[in-house]
């Protein structure tokens, strides 16, 4: 749904006056408030609550209502591990305190899965998927491109569309390491690539220099677009995921919101052949990153999700 917003942002901005488009995207605004209704309470805040109906009703609309065998395997794993923090001492069922969660960061795991997640976050970032997104317009008009950059952002919004399309396909049957590490790897070419292609200001491949782009708009999107977020619910232990969440969550959007604000500044100074060397340098390091340190999550239990860093 981001992506089809997005793209249906360069749409209407690409062809109707400011007001209109504000219009339509106010539109979308109100259809996503009225969808939020509809999403499924997380079923271990339901056992929490004693509400095991309502647990297999929202694993039920989570899976699938014919994936019996695995609604009735997920409901007993979220129950088991619900009793098993409750027979340790841990008192989140009796009292969810904030300073209680925080305090149990002291543990290795919780730690290690809380800075994991920081550096992804971090990563993705300064990888530069939100700054290619968010300035795409002056990013090929900077670059002095012979077609038309409205025709390529709407390009770009297209691709951008099917790769998350092709994740929604792919992640479960291949899995986490093997989607992030060759895309990261990927993005990192295609980057370096056209910062070359601009530093040197080859006239002649500067065409393909949009075709790069659009790879990397595609695996960008397939990887760190929106893994990131599948592996905080993932990662994320049970007993400080409130809290944790939190603290990931206004990470990202702080170091978004630096990102944002500081990028239109580097590619005046700087130009636009150093972003995209930048970028293409920090998704090289983030897939070597990946490659060594990323555990796999795909097709892993509530358990031996818990205990990924343990």
């Amino acid at each position: 749904m981001v992506s089809f917003g997005i793209l249906f942002v360069y749409i209407v901005f690409s062809y109707l006056d400011g007001m209109t488009a504000t219009l339509c995207n106010a539109g979308l605004v109100l259809f996503g408030v009225i969808g939020s209704f509809y999403l499924p309470e997380s079923p271990y805040w339901l056992v929490k609550k004693g509400r095991l109906k309502d647990a297999a009703k929202s694993i039920s609309r989570i899976i699938g209502p014919k994936r019996r065998l695995k609604q009735k395997r997920l409901l007993t794993e979220t129950v088991t591990l619900y009793e098993k923090e409750k027979s340790e001492g841990s008192r989140r069922h009796k009292k969810d305190s904030a300073l209680q969660q925080i305090k149990l960061f002291k543990k290795r795991r919780n730690l290690k899965a809380l800075s994991f997640l920081l550096l992804i976050f971090l990563l993705r970032e300064l990888g530069g998927i939100s700054t290619i997104f968010h300035y795409i317009l002056l990013v090929f008009q900077e670059s002095n491109l012979s077609i038309d950059i409205f025709t390529c952002t709407i390009i770009g919004g297209v691709t951008r569309l099917i790769s998350n399309i092709l994740t929604s396909v792919l992640q479960d049957r291949v899995g986490r390491r093997k989607i992030l590490i060759p895309t990261t790897f990927i993005s990192a070419v295609c980057l370096i690539f056209t910062g070359l292609v601009f530093h040197f200001d080859v006239e002649s491949l500067k065409i393909i220099c949009v075709v790069a782009i659009m790879i990397f708009i595609l695996t960008v999107s397939m990887g760190m677009g929106s893994m990131p977020f599948m592996l905080l619910g993932e990662i994320m232990p049970m007993e400080v995921k409130f809290v944790g969440n939190s603290i990931i969550i206004v990470y990202f959007n702080i170091t978004l919101f630096l990102v944002l604000c500081t990028m239109p500044s580097i590619i005046r100074i700087f130009g636009v052949n150093f972003l995209f060397l930048l970028f293409g340098s920090v998704n090289f390091a983030t897939s070597v990153i990946f490659y060594f340190l990323l555990p796999e999550t795909n097709r892993k239990t509530l358990t031996q999700l818990q205990n990924i860093f343990k």
